[in-house]
């Protein structure tokens, strides 16, 4: 089970519409037409948040990868997506992990408007990594803050896709 002090940071996306568009002006006169107008606006809108939104998730879990430290590769591929925090087992202090990037993808790929995915690297060192430690020989090292400095970015990134898909974003 999940226990906050268990990981460094516990990174979640919470996928909301990632803009606000306009309505379209329906053909004068019928009401049908425009009911149908706003229900295929409202389709689409939901369908290029989503799609929005997952390109996030993919892109933010990229770059929270490429952010850590790379001495085996093995901190890295401990970032696990989730779409429950149970669901994200910290590991024990010399196992190995496998590539993710299969796995993480495909619980985004899962992901609805509304949804909450939980990011983190499950390792066991990987509190050390984020916040740094001080050394058996007492010297400090310090920590890297790849999760921190990740999640300050998630906002720019959905802006980012949002606006390569035309939209408006506040």
């Amino acid at each position: 089970m999940l226990h906050p002090a268990d990981y460094p940071i516990l990174l979640f996306v919470d996928i909301l519409n990632p803009y606000k568009g306009t309505l379209p002006m329906a053909n004068r006169g019928s009401t049908k037409s425009f009911t149908n107008a706003v229900s295929e606006w409202t389709e689409k809108a939901i369908r290029d948040a989503t799609d929005i939104a997952r390109a996030g998730a993919k892109e933010f879990v990229a770059e929270y990868q490429d952010a850590t430290p790379k001495v085996s590769g093995n901190l890295a591929n401990s970032t696990h997506v989730a779409a429950s925090p149970a669901d994200l087992i910290k590991g024990t202090p010399d196992q190995k992990y496998a590539d993710p990037t299969a796995a993480n993808n495909a619980v985004i790929d899962a992901m609805e408007l509304g949804d909450k995915v939980y990011v983190a690297q499950v390792a066991a060192y990987s509190g050390k990594a984020e916040f740094g430690y001080v050394g058996s020989d007492g010297t400090p090292v310090a920590g890297h803050f790849q999760g921190l400095t990740t999640a300050a970015k998630w906002k720019g990134m959905v802006r980012r896709l949002a606006k390569l898909r035309g939209r408006k974003v506040k």
